[in-house]
């Protein structure tokens, strides 16, 4: 059973400090804004220290036409190999309520 679905869910984790950039660029690709979470990211180290970094999760519901385009403009700009070390996923939304077009 293969359902339509007409927007999906950008979720990006940036290091602090990119997220107003981040939201800017995809934007231009056809985002209409985003929502900044503040988060860290906790990883352990070879010493079994805990190493804490601070991160912003931006969520954006977008119209699944501007999916690949936002994705990759992202992904470009503050992907994993830039300095905001970004992770970007998307995922399907099968029902959206409360949005005006």
């Amino acid at each position: 059973m293969n359902k339509e679905y007409n927007h999906c869910l950008i979720v990006a984790s940036v290091n602090q400090g990119y997220s107003n950039s981040l939201v800017e660029t995809a934007n231009l690709a056809g985002a209409r804004g985003g929502t900044v979470l503040q988060a860290k990211n906790i990883e352990y180290g070879e010493s079994n220290e805990t190493l804490q970094h601070e991160q912003e999760v931006i969520l954006m519901l977008v119209k699944k036409e501007f999916e690949l385009d936002i994705v990759n403009a992202v992904n470009e700009n503050f992907g994993f190999n830039s300095e905001a070390h970004g992770t970007i996923l998307s995922l399907p939304v099968d029902n959206v309520v409360g949005l005006f077009e």
